[in-house]
């Protein structure tokens, strides 16, 4: 956890996005399970610079595609999507966030 909030991942991730992180708040989040109303088309909240998901699963419970995020192109088609990362042990998703980073995944209930 030290090391999610400490200053060189910040630095390093503003400079890879192009943006003043400097005083920005860290927010730190765990998560194990996903619910039946997870998952629907979403952007995060706008007092969120930048999004940063570390995946902890193992890779066999994602077998058949359930549960993995997609980032979409629109607010509407869950289908329409541009990458889809599987939820899956060491993956490190980072984008920033802003009113058309749409993302979502389909109904997944169990440890996500």
């Amino acid at each position: 956890m030290a090391e999610m909030e400490a200053p060189r991942l910040k630095q390093a991730i503003a400079a890879k996005l192009g943006l003043d992180l400097a005083d920005a708040p860290t927010m730190l989040t765990v998560r194990r399970h996903c619910r039946d109303k997870d998952g629907q088309i979403h952007t995060d909240s706008t007092a969120k610079r930048v999004t940063i998901l570390l995946y902890m699963n193992e890779e066999e419970a994602f077998g058949a595609r359930e549960g993995c995020l997609r980032l979409l192109r629109s607010p509407n088609d869950l289908e329409d999507y541009a990458v889809e990362v599987p939820p899956t042990r060491g993956t490190l998703l980072v984008f920033p966030n802003g009113p058309t980073t749409w993302h979502g995944h389909h109904k997944f209930v169990g440890p996500r």
